[in-house]
């Protein structure tokens, strides 16, 4: 038997016997016999009554019904379950030595080990901002200075 099948074994066999037990079960049979032992207005007489939650539930295209319609096809050979657990599936490439579980292990010791530099960094970053500041005051004037010099001389300077 396959590991897909073996898994998936209980959940099949409980949606099967859901399956069964809606067919052959009569809700108006069911609530007969319980609304002879409780009272209309109490909270599981309104539940059971004709078209309550319990019928609701129950009907043909009730929550139930949709519910187990989403196990069938996860279920169903081919489906999800099957694919998950197979020798090439999702569950197979995540446990696989050097699959997604170890890189994503290994992605965890490399940011560990870049956290002392990142942290260095941080700290020099407001240091570095004001350099930069003191260098940008220093050189402007210079800036102007150099607008200032007449076109030919700069020729002259920039030649020597």
């Amino acid at each position: 038997m396959e590991l897909a099948a073996l898994v998936t074994l209980p959940v099949r066999a409980a949606v099967t016997a859901a399956r069964t037990g809606l067919g052959i079960a009569s809700i108006d049979r069911l609530a007969a016999a319980v609304n002879e032992l409780i009272a209309d207005d109490r909270p599981l007489g309104r539940m059971i009554e004709r078209d309550g939650i319990l019928d609701r539930l129950l009907a043909e295209d009730g929550a139930l019904e949709r519910l187990l319609g989403v196990a069938d096809q996860l279920l169903r050979p081919g489906g999800l379950a099957d694919r998950m657990l197979s020798d090439d599936g999702y569950v197979e490439k995540l446990v696989a030595d050097g699959g997604t579980l170890d890189q994503l292990i290994a992605l965890g010791e490399t940011l560990e080990a870049i956290q002392p530099r990142l942290t260095e960094l941080a700290e020099i970053i407001p240091a570095l901002a004001t350099s930069a500041d003191a260098l940008g005051q220093a050189v402007g004037p210079l800036g102007e200075l150099a607008g200032r010099i007449p076109l030919t001389r700069r020729r002259q300077l920039s030649t020597s």
